[in-house]
This record gives structure tokens, sequence and C-alpha cells, in this order.
């Protein structure tokens, strides 16, 4: 399994430096961002951690033994390895730059190889601790995917020695909120047992005050992944699919929960003990309770995916229920379809207005006949505007895909063949939280005011 890129964050003040530096990171594969200053570097590694630290010291501002200084000081970045790269090559400055806990050191001028040697030695360091370290009852191996408010990491149980997906909450991301909507989502997801919701095994607090959750390990792809790297795929399929979503959120929706972000990056296609095409619904984070919506008290914010959001969750003073994710889930079946999301537009504001207010292009004309009318009907009325006239709860939905009638269906052995290749083509995968796009992110959305829209830190999301 190979380990995702490394985020580099370069600090210089001369761009040629930049620039030289950034190309280098790149061609190692891993992902380079820049600052020009010492404040502008902590900045942005407040705003998000990066992995390793290309520091120079002679920087305007803050130098970069201030920069040092003030990492080691906070315990939530101290962890962080950086790579000194400066002009000044005497002993005292090497010395005083390890005393404040540089891992290396590298003189100006420097060349590629040695750049790059250094750079690799610092990472396999990086990974042989990541190895060694326990959370917990689990040892971590390696990190298999990274999202904005968590990092996922292979990991197996000291003493069953099965393969588990741990997903720890990122130092820079541990406030009293996050917190919240990370526990949230254990406790909830933990209560749901249907087989194609994701199982949650375990959850703690170490002693350095890390927060993790080991949940099963998926070898499979995303809906999202599955799309972008095949294309678009037939109804029959596209109906295995729904069903076993439906079944996920029949059982949620039993037990009061509306999951509120249905979108192709929280749905997993697995390969699992001999059945194909399994199912995994994930990302419980911002599941809501029925129980606790109140139309009194309802909040003028509300999270989700604008592209993949009913119009009752975007417009104040109505409530959505089991009937939003249905509108969110035939949104998914229409991307699985046409690889094509109906309503993202260029801004955040244009998809909110398209979601309120149009409808998207009749599928028979996106198709014509690889589509059947009456599984156009079951589209076309879970995308209803209303609540009232899309379907009931997901058993109703479930068995109104039952019942279309397909000129050709999604067959056992279409789908071992379908696995047979892409485990050919990717001898192995894991559940992962990609970086999410400007069109797959959780947002919350101001209702009284579309203009004022904030990412979440999620996957996702």
């Amino acid at each position: 399994m190979n380990t995702p890129p490394f985020n580099i964050l370069i600090v210089d003040d001369t761009q040629i430096n930049l620039l030289i530096l950034e190309d280098t990171i790149r061609t190692m594969g891993h992902l380079a961002s820049t600052a020009g200053s010492g404040e502008e570097a902590l900045l942005a590694i407040k705003a998000s951690a990066p992995d390793l630290i290309l520091l120079d010291i002679l920087l305007p501002g803050l130098d970069g033994y201030e920069v040092l200084q003030k990492l080691q000081q906070d315990p939530l970045l101290s962890s962080i390895p950086v790579i000194m790269i400066s002009s000044l090559g005497d002993t005292e400055s090497v010395v005083r730059c390890i005393h404040l806990g540089a891992e290396d050191y590298i003189t100006k001028p420097f060349t590629i190889p040695l750049l790059k040697a250094r750079i690799t030695s610092v990472i396999e360091k990086r990974l042989a601790a990541l190895r060694a370290e326990q959370l917990g009852r689990y040892t971590l191996e390696e990190k298999i995917g990274e999202g904005g408010m968590a990092n996922v990491y292979l990991a197996h149980h000291a003493l069953l020695r099965r393969p588990t997906a741990i997903k720890v909450l990122k130092r820079e991301m541990l406030n009293e909120e996050n917190l919240e909507l990370f526990e949230r989502e254990v406790q909830i997801t933990s209560k749901l047992t249907h087989p194609n919701t994701i199982v949650i095994f375990d959850y703690g607090r170490t002693p350095d005050g890390s927060f993790y959750y080991a949940m099963e390990y998926l070898d499979g792809i995303t809906l999202q992944t599955l799309i972008d790297n095949n294309g678009s795929i037939p109804e029959a399929r596209v109906i295995h699919i729904m069903q076993q979503i439906c079944g996920s959120l029949a059982e949620a929706h039993a037990n009061g929960l509306i999951h509120r972000d249905i979108k192709p990056s929280n749905i997993m296609l697995c390969d699992r003990g001999g059945e194909f095409d399994v199912v995994k619904v994930l990302d419980f984070g911002i599941v809501q309770s029925i129980a606790d919506q109140s139309s009194d008290q309802q909040s003028t914010y509300v999270l989700g995916t604008p592209a993949y959001m009913p119009p009752e969750s975007l417009q104040y003073g109505t409530m959505p229920d089991d009937r939003s994710d249905l509108y969110s889930l035939a949104l998914v079946a229409f991307f699985l379809l046409t690889g094509k999301d109906p309503f993202n537009r260029d801004s955040i504001e244009q998809t909110i207005h398209a979601q309120i207010n149009e409808d998207p292009t009749s599928l028979s004309v996106l198709l014509g006949d690889k589509i059947t009318p009456q599984f156009e009907q079951v589209i076309r009325q879970c995308l209803a505007k209303e609540m009232e006239q899309r379907p009931i709860n997901a058993r109703s939905l479930n068995v109104m895909l039952e019942a279309c009638q397909l000129p050709h269906q999604w067959t056992r052995n279409q789908a071992e063949l379908w696995w047979d290749r892409y485990h050919q083509q990717h001898p192995s995968t894991a559940f992962s939280e990609l970086p999410a796009s400007k069109y797959n992110r959780t947002l919350s959305v101001d209702l009284l005011s579309p203009r004022r829209t904030q990412a979440l830190p999620d996957s996702k999301s």
C-alpha cells in the first residue's frame, strides 16, 4: 500500500529558493506549500499543520530561530519535524537550531541530491515512528488517508492482530466544537448495526491527548473515486448500490437519525468475504436526531454539502426528515448514471439557488435508452422539491427500486469480473478520506445569508 504524499511547508523569503525547493519536493511526489516570512509560516502551520517544514533562518520579522522556538512551545505543533536550510554555516548557528528542536540542517548553497536525501531520511524516520506508535491497544502501521479534520491509519489490534482503520483527530483541530462532532460520530455510528453501515470497534484518548476511534478496515473505493476513475455505470448496478444504501438509511431513520451528508465520497464500495459490490455508508459526523429538531429553535446554520443537500435543508424555517436523505441519495444515483452533479455551479450561492429553484436535466435526455422510464420516474420522484411528493421513507424507496423492470440485471458474475479487474489494477487499496474538493466539501451554510458560508474541516466530507 502506498503512503500518501507528505505535506511539506517551505519557508523562505527568496523567490528563486522557493521555486527550486517547491519543484524538488513535487518531483519527489510530495505536496508543497510556501510562506515568505516567519509570521506567515506560523499562520499556515496553525491553519493546517504540515508533515514536514523546510525553514530558513534569515527571514523578515520573526526569524527561523523564533519560529522554531514557538513551535516547540506549542504541544500541538512540537512534533512536526523541521529541516533548517540556511546560508549560515557556522557551528554556532547549527547547534542553536538543533537545541531548539530542528531535525536536520542544510547549508546553502546545496545540491539537489543532498536535499532529496535529507528529506527522504526525515520522512523515513517519521514513518518508522508512526509504525511504532501505540494508540491504546492499536499499533499504527501507515497513513492511508487524510481529511480536513482527521487522519486515517492502517493499524492492528495488539491481541487480535486484525487489520483496522484508525481515525485520529488532528492535533490542530482539538477544540470543543470538533471534539463534540468527533465524539458524536462515534457514539451514533456505534449504535447502528446494519451490514451496510461502517462498523466502529473502539474509541479512546491517549495520554498525550490524541482522540481516535477504530473502525473496520475497508478494501474498496468511494463512489466518487469509482466514477472519477471509471466513468458512469449502468442503471442495474446503480439500483444494486442504492438498495444497500436504503438499508443503511432505513435503520438510521428507524432510530430517529437523519444522515444529512449522503454523497459519493461518503459511500464505499467493497469486496468483502467473497461478496462483491458491498456498500458501506460512512461519516455520520453531522447526523441529526429528529427528536432534537425544533422549529422554534432552529439554527441559522446547517451542515452538509450544497451539491447534495435538499431544498428544505437550505431554507430557513423548514425541517429536514427521512425524505431529505432520499433526495441526496437520488442525486448520488444521478451522479453514478451520468458522471455529473446536476446542481453544481461555479459558486456555492449558485449551487444553493439551483437546488431550491431548478429541476435537473431529464435523465432520458442525457442517457437515451440507457435508462428505463420506470427507474427515471423513481429518481424524479425522489428529487421533488416538496418533501411530500417523495417516497415516504427508505424502505418504500427500496420497494420501488425492486419493482423496476430492467432489460438487464447486474449479476454476481458481472460484479466478480469487475472486482477481479479492479484488484489486478489496484493490488492493495483501503478506506481513505480524500482531501475535499470544492464540489464535495461538507459546509456550514448560513440560511439567512447564503453568501456567508464556511468550509468545515471534513472529508469527506
